[in-house]
């Protein structure tokens, strides 16, 4: 049997890495093999099984090991996490999602800067811009992760529990993970964190490599109702806007331009100019297959070229077939206009697509940006309806347990 490999005793802090895992078969094994390969000694692994009903997790785990803690139902993966590190010993434990791949260093990393900064109490790194799947969607998901991360403060005021370490009593002084946050327990653990002066780093060199396989539809959902909603729900039930990560002013003028852009394309339609609207929706339609025509590397710049090409033509000749009046001209440009405004405001990150991808998946980016912020727009009502909700619930039942009361409180070993 593989072994991993042991703290040894002196100044190192010993580390237990906590992984929830739900049905992960599929990512487990190579989640275990890269943590095994660790520069840095790992004292223990608790695998905690969300009551998995695939039953990959028992085989996987028999080739290393680790020790595993069978939940016998579905708890999610806050209370999954707070039960592993209930039933571990280390000073600081590291968080890990089943489908993610250390680098060999990623733990040294971690370790390095609590022990350079004492007054750092957790930290948290990123994905890198390799992700696990080639196809376009996990691609364009996985690295806005990578980018977003890479350019965030170093002095975070949120956490990750992807990749991320905290030291094990200010973890058990905070109260853990918080099972009511609705998928976003990690962001509210970070930003408790913040609110009581405790110090969070993100560390730009931690990485990690996601393996999970993105769709559109696991895309929409996630971003919708595991992160914007009940983000926005936090911030209302904190009385706070954040301006951190993906929550930054940069955004959020994206967002009211995608709103603008929503509004002007509906108005043109019915107003009855709804041929104002074909210039935009062929230039959404040709930056589509720029993630297939642009690739990575000088031997293919030409196809780049080409998805470019055929781009800008293409919109131009629909701006001439629609645009038979002056008035009609203007009408048309007007969500072309938002559209570049749109690009502009976030075109550090299409530079970045660009330098590391081509310029196919810069254009092939651009529909899921408007996506993600028409997503981010529409999070802003529900959120704030879903946070009034849970408000009116907790003062028509005042015998309600208190939000957080059911918390797992890890004990303090």
């Amino acid at each position: 049997m593989n072994e991993l490999n042991f703290s040894k005793a002196g100044e190192e802090p010993r580390v237990s890495v906590v992984i929830p895992v739900y049905n992960g078969g599929a990512y487990l094994d190579r989640c275990l093999e890269a943590l095994q390969a660790s520069s840095y000694p790992v004292a223990e692994c608790i695998l905690v099984d969300d009551a998995s009903t695939d039953g990959a997790t028992e085989t996987v785990v028999q080739r290393y090991p680790v020790r595993l803690v069978k939940l016998e139902q579905q708890c999610g993966p806050a209370f999954a996490r707070n039960w592993g590190v209930y039933h571990s010993s280390g000073e600081i434990i590291f968080f890990v999602d089943a489908d993610v791949v250390l680098q060999p260093d990623t733990i040294s990393t971690a370790i390095g800067a609590f022990l350079q900064d004492e007054s750092i109490d957790a930290v948290f790194g990123s994905y890198d811009d390799l992700p696990g799947d080639r196809a376009f969607l996990s691609q364009y998901r996985n690295l806005v992760h990578h980018w977003v991360h890479q350019n965030g403060a170093t002095e975070a005021q949120s956490f990750w529990a992807g990749c991320g370490a905290i030291r094990r009593e200010v973890f058990v002084s905070i109260g853990g993970f918080d099972r009511d946050a609705m998928r976003i327990e990690d962001i509210e653990l970070g930003h408790r964190l913040h609110q009581a002066g405790y110090k969070i780093h993100l560390l730009k060199d931690m990485l990690c490599k996601h393996l999970k396989i993105w769709s559109l539809f696991s895309i929409l959902k996630t971003d919708m109702w595991s992160r914007a909603v009940p983000w926005v729900a936090l911030m209302q039930r904190e009385g706070e806007a954040f301006d951190n990560l993906n929550v930054n002013a940069a955004s959020k003028f994206a967002t009211a331009l995608t709103g603008l852009l929503v509004l002007s394309l509906l108005g043109l339609v019915l107003a009855g100019r709804w041929v104002a609207v074909v210039p935009f929706l062929v230039l959404i339609i040709l930056c589509i297959p720029g993630a297939y025509l642009g690739e990575r590397g000088d031997s293919h710049r030409w196809r780049s070229y080409l998805s470019i090409a055929l781009t800008v033509a293409g919109t131009l000749s629909a701006l001439l077939w629609a645009a038979d009046t002056q008035v009609q001209l203007l009408l048309a440009l007007l969500p072309l206009m938002l559209c570049a405004l749109i690009v502009a405001s976030q075109w550090p990150f299409f530079r970045f697509l660009n330098a590391i991808r081509g310029s196919g998946y810069l254009l092939a980016a651009i529909p899921m940006q408007l996506v993600f912020f028409i997503i981010c727009g529409l999070s802003v009502p529900l959120g704030i309806a879903q946070s009034r909700v849970r408000f009116m619930q907790e003062k028509l039942d005042p015998g309600r347990l208190p939000e957080n009361a059911d918390r797992l409180f890890v004990r303090d070993a």
